[in-house]
């Protein structure tokens, strides 16, 4: 199988599973804002941002007092004739800003220029250290730059500064170092090759992880807001269930949005008094029916209970005529077989185990033209047993795993694919 070029360098990179939450979430590429259908949300997440910032942002300042002051024992024993212009840098400026910017945060214009003051006091605190480099490589000494390791450190992943604010900051002083140690210091151009090499590494790093942190945010604000939503749902569906409560339809919205929530034993109680009738609304019946029972299995199986789980994923494969449908000839089952067989290996029952390992494979034989979600399963089956062959027939071209994943995580909030990426996520 071919595999193309950008695939194979998100798959080199880890950069797949970013991208594709991005791309989920409808975020800007570059300064990950919401957008699209989601941009009304920007304004409400800026603002718990600025408040989780808060606390956060605190104990880095007191942090960064301890350790920013705590290197001037360093400097007196260090450089003993000049130790009182690094002072003057550490007390005189750089300390001051660190209490200042502390109990700004307490002000409620925090909220509303938080992102400003965390890039200025990281601007200032690097600046400190470049200007203490400058003057320490008057007598020879070249090893205050490592500060700024820390520096990045901090700006990067301690005091949630936004990824646009830390990308500016970042290269500013790593631009910032270079060219003043080039222009003001006898640092040898090897020497200054290798420390621009670290921090151009440091930079870089530090933007990955700073832009992960910012669209995990983003995923996490995002996936409260749905489940916010589902339990409106579920208050307004119970309201109007006590008026019309023979209502089915009103009845499976209840049991949607349960499962959005992943509620699974209550949404299976539910469905205990619920008759669907045939052709209306049947396959939608028979997919909360199945969701329902696989994530029941789901949580059993990472609780470490497997011989529930196996009851849950035998009733997660019946098709229970009172959801409004009945079961087809060739029923796609490939979902709960593969969870079946690492349910049985872990109860040591080998055989049954690669029996139900082979229904899953046997199945995505039979169908290599299936477009349902189930047929990652399949190739999951198929790479884990070996075969390569019936793998090849299967995906399709220029596909590789990472791309398949990536295709499926934009499209999680569909109940069905959730449940699936869940049973990845585990195996």
């Amino acid at each position: 199988m071919k595999i193309s070029k950008v695939n194979s360098f998100k798959k080199v990179f880890g950069f797949g599973s970013v991208l594709a939450s991005a791309d989920e979430l409808k975020l800007k590429p570059i300064n990950i804002a919401f957008s699209k259908e989601h941009a009304h949300l920007e304004k409400e997440f800026l603002r718990e941002y600025a408040v989780k910032s808060q606390g956060a942002f605190r104990f880095a300042m007191i942090l960064a007092l301890i350790f920013y002051d705590l290197f001037a024992i360093l400097d007196k024993s260090t450089v003993p004739d000049i130790y009182q212009q690094i002072w003057i840098i550490r007390f005189g400026i750089v300390t001051p800003v660190l209490i200042i910017a502390f109990f700004f945060s307490f002000n409620k214009l925090f909220l509303k220029f938080g992102q400003i003051t965390i890039a200025l006091v990281w601007f200032i605190t690097g600046g400190g250290i470049i200007y203490m480099n400058i003057i320490m490589s008057g007598v020879g000494i070249y090893s205050y730059y490592a500060g700024l390791m820390l520096i990045f450190f901090f700006g990067y992943t301690f005091v949630r500064a936004r990824f646009l604010n830390s990308v500016l900051i970042g290269w500013v002083l790593f631009l910032g170092y270079m060219l003043t140690s080039y222009f003001y210091t006898d640092l040898s151009a090897n020497h200054l090759k290798i420390t621009g090499a670290f921090f151009l590494s440091a930079n870089l790093i530090g933007m990955f992880i700073n832009y992960t942190l910012e669209v995990n945010a983003r995923r996490d604000f995002f996936m409260r807001k749905l489940v916010a939503i589902e339990q409106e749902k579920v208050v307004a569906a119970n309201e109007s269930l006590v008026k019309d409560p023979d209502n089915y339809i009103l009845k499976m919205d209840v049991i949607r949005a349960l499962l959005h929530m992943n509620k699974y034993t209550e949404a299976i109680l539910q469905m205990e008094n619920i008759s669907v009738l045939p052709f209306e609304g049947a396959s939608s019946g028979r997919m909360l029916y199945e969701v329902a029972h696989t994530g029941n299995a789901l949580d059993l199986m990472k609780s470490e209970k497997y011989n529930m789980a196996v009851e849950a994923l035998k009733k997660a494969k019946v098709w229970d005529e009172s959801m409004g449908v009945g079961e087809p000839f060739d029923g796609d089952n490939r979902l709960q077989d593969y969870l079946l067989s690492h349910c049985y290996a872990k109860i040591n029952m080998p055989q049954e185990s690669k029996n139900a390992l082979g229904r899953v494979i046997q199945y995505s034989v039979d169908h290599p033209k299936s477009t349902d979600d189930r047929r990652i399963i399949g190739i999951k089956a198929l790479m884990d047993g070996g075969h390569t062959a019936e793998l090849e027939k299967l995906k399709r071209q220029d596909e590789d795993w990472n791309s398949i994943v990536e295709e499926l995580n934009k499209k999680s909030t569909n109940l069905l694919t959730s449940t699936i990426i869940e049973t990845l996520k585990l195996y």
